[in-house]
């Protein structure tokens, strides 16, 4: 445990280091664009998120699944089929997204440009993906770390310059995120071609087509949920208020974010350990992977902590235009506590392939969710925050109560 321990904080100082950057670039972005304006991009970001699950189907979590199953050739057949599918989805879903910018109301100023780029940098985005996968899996923690560092830097680099030369406004970041997404693409499809994870021979089959289909699709509705407590609410903001108010909103969610970061990179190794330890049959481990989980959380419920007194320091002194973000703080910042509580226990059902339980309660409590933020948000802005709240913290308790019959962990 201990071991993985100290790879989890490595990775964890990695990702911090890249949502660092990506959060500085908010804060930065924040000086430049007016609230109304960084609503808008807060709209366009939330595109991305939802099309980053459609684009794969959600096949890609199966490669993780399988890495330490099969053989590279296998590996290879896995990573072609996953490809050939998102280019199929990519197809598909452009006239789809055209129909929908027709629809969306005046109060959401997006176009089927707008769809078009966070699509198009969601199927590029898909090939990092798997390259940055295989190093995690592998345990490679610097290669990891530099790819992303790199990713990271230039990004923000390139989204300061196009925004502060050129009259594009928020426009500026989607243009270097796109420019930089292809360039990365390009180096990993290099990469996997030169350590055989790419072979001339591969191909995919109708076989492993079903197989990531069948892994992939009963996750969608569960990721997608992710996206509804996550995403939504910004669009109901949007329409009962103002892009302004989706600003301030998303500043808020912005800074809580930093909570969910952590969770999410230790996720990144543990996840890996737990996945290695289940492997093992002859494996005892129930009691060292409970210890394991009240040490993470002890970590997190920390970090909960120094963050939230940390930011309702910062922001009156720094960021006076978005004061009206700190209302949302508390709310916000506790649901990013369970959050990454929910991914410590989220893989036990992952390595079981009980996806569909999964889903179910993803999928139940996010109905629930549009329900409560569609009758409360309008009586005001503050609802949607505990709102989300309150359905995470429902989440994460549904999903341990289901883990812990998993593996007896009770």
């Amino acid at each position: 445990m201990d071991s993985n321990i100290k790879k989890g904080v490595l990775f964890t100082l990695f990702s911090c280091f890249n949502s660092g950057i990506n959060f500085l670039l908010l804060l930065i972005l924040a000086k430049f664009l007016s609230p109304s304006d960084y609503g808008l991009l807060s709209l366009f970001t939330t595109v991305i998120t939802l099309l980053n699950i459609v684009i794969s189907l959600n096949t890609t979590g199966f490669f993780s699944i399988e890495y330490f199953k099969v053989n590279k050739e296998e590996h290879s057949k896995i990573i072609i089929s996953i490809f050939v599918l998102c280019f199929f989805v990519f197809l598909c879903l452009n006239p789809i997204l055209y129909v929908v910018s027709l629809l969306l109301p005046l109060s959401i100023k997006l176009t089927y440009t707008d769809f078009f780029l966070a699509l198009l940098i969601c199927l590029v985005q898909v090939i990092s993906y798997i390259n940055l996968e295989i190093w995690r899996l592998e345990e490679k923690v610097i290669l990891y770390g530099i790819y992303s560092m790199l990713n990271a830097a230039i990004n923000m680099a390139l989204s300061i310059y196009l925004i502060t030369s050129f009259d594009v406004g928020w426009l500026g970041r989607v243009y270097a995120n796109l420019i930089v997404s292809i360039f990365f693409s390009l180096l990993s499809i290099y990469i996997l071609i030169r350590y055989r994870y790419l072979t001339n021979n591969a191909s995919f089959d109708l076989k492993c087509i079903k197989e990531l289909l069948k892994f992939g699709i009963p996750l969608i509705p569960h990721d997608a949920s992710s996206w509804i407590r996550q995403g939504l609410d910004r669009y109901i903001i949007a329409y009962f208020y103002s892009s302004t108010d989706v600003g301030l909103f998303s500043f808020a969610f912005n800074f809580a974010n930093i909570i969910h970061i952590v969770g999410s990179a230790f996720n990144k190794i543990n996840s890996v350990h737990i996945f290695k330890e289940l492997s093992d049959i002859k494996s005892t481990s129930s009691k060292m992977l409970k210890r394991q989980s009240l040490v993470l959380i002890t970590i997190f419920l920390a970090i909960f902590i120094i963050v939230y007194i940390g930011i309702i320091i910062v922001v009156p002194a720094f960021f006076i235009e978005y004061n009206g973000a700190l209302k949302f703080l508390f709310p916000l910042c506790i649901s990013a506590l369970f959050q990454s509580i929910y991914y410590i226990y989220v893989n036990y059902l992952f390595f079981y392939k009980k996806t569909m339980r999964l889903m179910f309660i993803t999928t139940l409590m996010s109905l629930l969710h549009v329900l409560l933020s569609l009758l409360l948000t309008q009586y005001s802005v503050l609802n949607a925050a505990y709102v989300t709240l309150f359905v995470n913290a429902m989440i994460t308790f549904l999903v341990y109560k289901n883990s812990i019959k998993l593996i007896g962990l009770k």
